[in-house]
């Protein structure tokens, strides 16, 4: 990740390893209701996730909420749910949100300018 400064100075900043992303998965996820298998660790230490920065890894979080709400809509949809009083329920993330939302998502750094600064 090259950052311009106040200066004009250019840092470079590492990729993060597979525990690093992992590390911003669960501080991303913390606030969210997740499912039972919801192993976002496990996602992201994975080959899907690999050349992911700390900003690829919070955007696919983030798509991994919106599939579930998606898939929340879709199945409400189809149930034409007739019942305004009740309390909406937050959609559950689960694994294969997050399995989709890995395979949507691409790398922000190329694999050239990975080679380039390392």
């Amino acid at each position: 990740l090259l950052r311009p400064g106040r200066l004009d100075r250019l840092l470079y900043v590492p990729l993060p390893s597979p525990d690093g992303r992992a590390a911003i998965a669960e501080a991303t996820c913390r606030t969210l209701p997740l499912g039972e298998d919801a192993n976002v660790q496990e996602v992201v230490r994975g080959s899907a996730c690999e050349g992911f920065s700390g900003a690829d890894v919070a955007a696919m979080v983030k798509e991994a909420c919106l599939c579930a709400l998606r898939e929340q809509m879709n199945n409400e949809a189809h149930e034409n749910k007739e019942s305004d009083d009740a309390e909406p329920v937050p959609p559950l993330v689960c694994r294969s949100h997050f399995v989709a939302a890995a395979a949507c998502i691409a790398p922000s750094v190329s694999a050239a300018d990975k080679r380039r600064y390392d």
